[in-house]
């Protein structure tokens, strides 16, 4: 089994955005297994991941890019059209995730778990394909399209 295969079978074992969470072993697989993904900034990694089916993976993408990119710019324009490919598949992602967020269990749809989060990052990398969503919708609103409004 290869590394990157040992490092996605922790992270299918349970997802948290935080790592100060109330159960240990989540905790560990934040520390051990995410974080150091995201200190070498390994952004294909978390491409990939988010490029699944399997909600947690696809949370653990989105979390690892998210704080990889949080105030900076991709100038590669693969990885530009393959992240904001990415973008439009968490906006119409209704997946439910549960995780622990501090010491509540919390479930949502992934959609509406990284809304935050993508609403933050460099407008010039999300505004297309948010606003490719939004214009999509034919005038539906819900919390998520409002999220997006107010940034």
């Amino acid at each position: 089994m290869s590394y990157k295969e040992k490092i996605i079978k922790q992270l299918r074992k349970g997802y948290s955005p935080i790592e100060a969470g109330p159960k240990e072993e989540i905790n560990k697989i934040f520390k051990n297994a995410f974080k150091p993904r995201v200190d070498k900034n390994d952004l294909d990694f978390f491409f990939e991941l988010s490029e699944t089916t399997e909600t947690k993976l696809r949370a653990w993408g989105f979390l690892g890019i998210y704080n990889i990119l949080n105030d900076k710019n991709i100038t590669d324009d693969k990885k530009k059209f393959r992240f904001q490919k990415i973008i439009g598949d968490l906006l119409n992602d209704t997946s439910v995730i549960e995780y622990f967020g501090g010491s509540a269990e919390i479930r949502t749809t992934l959609r509406e778990h990284h809304v935050r989060r993508l609403s933050t990052l460099n407008k010039a990398l999300i505004f297309e394909p948010v606003y490719e969503y939004i214009t999509s919708l034919d005038g539906i609103t819900d919390e998520v399209i409002g999220e997006l409004f107010e940034q």
